[in-house]
């Protein structure tokens, strides 16, 4: 009975402690962050330049972030995983890869580490130099301070300063303090109101966030940073100054306002011009420039211009409207290729077709997919197409699944990622859709021009071997 009660008790114990670590790992990247708006890729709190930890104690590594599409972590320049004789540090997946940690670090695990944040069009690139020591350094350590800085009257102002102290554990009396203080102009130095101490991974990390709001004549000047630990104090300076503004001619005169006016309205009538004539036209003028000075691609090695992939429940609509339409209307060498039904084959079965081919086109439906129209399938349907031809387009015969709530792979992606990588067209059912058509041919090779008597040809034998 005592021992059943001391292994409950052991687990009981573990079970805090690690609810514990999981606490401080995931609420790093919620507290304290920027004051942000708008969904676009950025960091959400400032991102140490070095970490430091004790040999044997839990260390985070953290690259808080919003907007983005995966985070990659380098070590050294090699990507992870590492093996455990270069790093221990791991993925914390519940924080979606912005924090990398350890239990019990180990000299080993000391090193530059990288974060890559990206999304579609861009990727931020910051590096943390990790040391690990085998008892806390007698001053502090550095991690992060902000540099001088310049704000407008009525805007907000953010000073951020954190150094490693180590724990105090075995001193009662002894404690860290991290704080912002106004330098007056006779040298003084007053601990300013607005100053917030934070801490983290047991208050190893002692930091001071300095948060004005609306910035006043009398907030510029100077700043220090004081973080202390018994015995010693480091002191980071900071100058902050009114960020100039350009002056402008004042538009009191009658003319100079009728002319800004007319100005304005000249411009506004462009832009409305503008956007109505690429919506009319746009289209089709780009797909005439692609036709006519793209560089035809004849000495590639490959006969057919558009491989059109598709399976059983879509063979009317592919070898009825699709595939005679590029040939016989747009003069495309076009082949035809039936999918099996089961989808982790495709890729196997269109590879020694899709060589020989400039484009490939894939026509999906819910009946080629055997009804399953959910993410999970489509994605694994796209990624076998993809794989084949870099410059591979969809027809989507009905709308892709829409608020889909997924949770992100290995490679960090998801269906809708995917989805915006590839180019798709959506079906409209019209067989005399202009848009669908010019769209289509966007993305295929330059228009190729046969004989009437090749054409037929061509056409003819597809039809003998379909017979067959």
């Amino acid at each position: 009975m005592a021992r059943t009660f001391l292994l409950l008790l052991l687990k009981l114990v573990i079970s805090v402690c690690l609810l514990n670590v999981v606490a401080a790992i995931d609420d790093e990247c919620k507290h304290n962050t920027f004051n942000v708006t708008g969904n676009h890729m950025q960091f959400i709190k400032e991102v140490a330049n070095a970490e430091f930890a004790i040999n044997g104690m839990f260390k985070g590594l953290h690259c808080c972030a919003k907007g983005y599409r995966s985070i990659e972590w380098l070590k050294d320049n090699q990507p992870y995983p590492w093996q455990s004789a270069s790093s221990g540090l791991i993925l914390y997946p519940e924080s979606v890869n912005q924090t990398i940690y350890t239990q019990r670090v180990t000299p080993e695990d000391a090193g530059n580490y990288t974060c890559i944040v990206r999304n579609d069009t861009d990727y931020y690139v910051h590096t943390i130099t990790l040391k690990v020591y085998d008892k806390a350094p007698d001053e502090p350590q550095l991690t992060y301070v902000s540099e001088d800085t310049e704000v407008s009257v009525g805007h907000d102002l953010r000073l951020f300063c954190e150094a490693f102290v180590g724990a105090l554990d075995h001193l009662p009396d002894a404690y860290n303090d991290a704080y912002w203080a106004r330098i007056l102009s006779n040298g003084t130095e007053v601990r300013d109101k607005h100053t917030q101490k934070v801490s983290r991974e047991d208050e190893q990390c002692a930091g001071a966030l300095l948060n004005i709001q609306e910035v006043t004549a009398d907030t510029f000047g100077r700043y220090v940073c004081v973080i202390k630990k018994p015995g010693k104090d480091i002191r980071q300076y900071v100058r902050v100054t009114e960020r100039a503004c350009v002056e402008y001619l004042s538009p009191s005169s009658t003319s100079f306002t009728h002319l800004v006016f007319w100005a304005l309205v000249t411009i506004v009538m462009l832009c409305v011009t503008s956007f109505v004539l690429y919506k009319r036209f746009g289209l089709k003028l780009r797909v005439k420039f692609k036709d006519r000075f793209g560089n035809l691609e004849h000495n590639d090695g490959k006969n057919v211009d558009v491989l059109i992939a598709y399976t059983a429940p879509d063979k009317t609509f592919t070898l009825e409207t699709l595939l005679p339409t590029l040939e016989r209307t747009f003069n495309y060498a076009c082949e035809s290729h039936e999918l099996p039904r089961n989808i982790s084959l495709w890729a196997p079965d269109l590879l020694e077709a899709a060589k020989k081919s400039r484009r490939l086109v894939a026509v999906l439906s819910p009946e080629s997919v055997q009804g399953q129209w959910d993410p999970p399938t489509l994605y694994e349907a796209l990624k076998q197409l993809n794989s084949l031809n870099a410059q591979f387009t969809c027809v989507m015969m009905a709308d892709a699944p829409k608020n889909t709530n997924e949770t992100k792979n290995d490679l960090g992606e998801t269906f809708v990622s995917l989805f915006k990588q590839i180019v798709h067209v959506q079906w409209t059912g019209v067989e005399h859709n202009e848009q669908f058509w010019l769209t289509l041919r966007l993305y295929l090779p330059p228009k190729q021009v046969y004989s009437d008597e090749a054409s037929n040809a061509k056409r003819l034998n597809r039809t003998e071997d379909e017979l067959v």
